[in-house]
């Protein structure tokens, strides 16, 4: 069965849970890896502090890389 990527959001606590767990370790920056079930439920499978987006980004057609320089080196625009 092939494996298919799409855009997703979270609800409001789980976006809460993500920064919690991301303030108790220190991060600024850290890839989030979730599996959205055919019920709409998430299982959680790993936090990762150095983990690759960029081939998602294009998969996606997401503009990630800005948004990275937006976190790291604030709004240049």
């Amino acid at each position: 069965m092939p494996v298919e990527y799409e855009v997703s959001g979270l609800d409001d606590r789980t976006k809460e849970l993500c920064k919690k767990m991301l303030l108790q370790l220190g991060l600024t920056y850290g890839a989030f890896d979730f599996i959205r079930m055919p019920d709409g439920n998430l299982i959680f499978l790993e936090l990762n502090p150095t983990g690759e987006w960029a081939w998602l980004e294009e998969k996606l057609h997401l503009p990630m890389r800005d948004a990275f320089i937006r976190v790291f080196f604030g709004d240049k625009s």
